[in-house]
């Protein structure tokens, strides 16, 4: 149950845009919106096989759920850890799968990257991507959302899509994933050493690593939170910057 809860938790958070993430998330609050759910789907995957299966383009990869799996995922390890690359590759079949559009002319508003403390030595265990296209009428701007969070620990890919309209949102700005030269596993390496493997240690890994980046971000770079399962402990806030690598501790 804990993991199920984990994971609804991660998705409520990655399909909304933070309030705290200043002057670039202010559109969120504007009264004039108006914000329509499109399609909200669920599919089984097989990490051990899939990044193989989708260079083949193997069409049976990704399995609509019909019904609810069940409470306790089975735990695929893999030979080699899923990297930053490896999850961008995943979302962009996967899109092109669920949608029959290719990411051609989308945005990426926000990557975000989980593991169990630990399993930091396995790599990451679960990625999320909210992509967006924007189109400006004449009386008003929509904003079209694809969220796609795959999890090699629950084996499945999730994915929400959503459209919200603004009398005037403007231009909303993208990662340029040219510029991101720090990808999520090396900025967590990062972390690692400046302070995230002791306070992993201090806990006994009783805890959960989130990282992530978006374009309209408070900090610059990757922020990086080591947080115990119990909220009453404190938690380990990093960021690190990624083009230099550089870090700053927050707390």
């Amino acid at each position: 149950m804990k993991k199920q809860l984990f994971k609804k938790v991660i998705l409520i958070i990655l399909t909304q845009i933070f309030v705290i993430s200043a002057s670039g998330c202010q559109w969120f609050t504007l009264e004039d919106e108006q914000r329509v759910e499109l399609d909200n789907k669920t599919f089984s995957i097989y990490p051990t096989t899939l990044l193989q299966s989708l260079a083949h383009n193997n069409k049976n990869t990704f399995v609509l759920q019909t019904a609810t799996p069940p409470a306790t995922p089975y735990w695929s390890s893999l030979s080699e850890p899923w990297k930053q690359s490896d999850y961008l590759f995943i979302a962009q079949a996967f899109h092109q799968f669920v949608s029959g559009q290719s990411l051609d002319g989308w945005g990426l508003e926000k990557m975000t990257f989980n593991t169990e403390c630990e399993k930091v030595s396995e790599g990451l265990q679960e990625g999320g991507f909210t992509f967006f296209r924007t189109e400006h009428f004449s009386d008003n701007d929509s904003h079209l959302i694809h969220f796609i969070y795959i999890s090699q620990w629950l084996n499945e890919v999730d994915f929400e899509s959503a459209e919200t309209f603004y009398h005037a949102l403007g231009e909303y700005p993208s990662l340029d994933l040219s510029k991101i030269k720090i990808s999520a596993e090396q900025a967590l390496q990062i972390a690692e050493s400046a302070g995230g493997s002791k306070f992993r240690k201090d806990w006994e890994n009783d805890c959960v690593v989130r990282m992530s980046i978006e374009s309209a971000g408070k900090y610059r770079g990757w922020l990086i939170s080591y947080s115990p399962n119990d909220p009453q402990k404190p938690h380990f806030w990093i960021t690190v910057n990624e083009t230099t690598g550089e870090y700053l501790i927050l707390w």
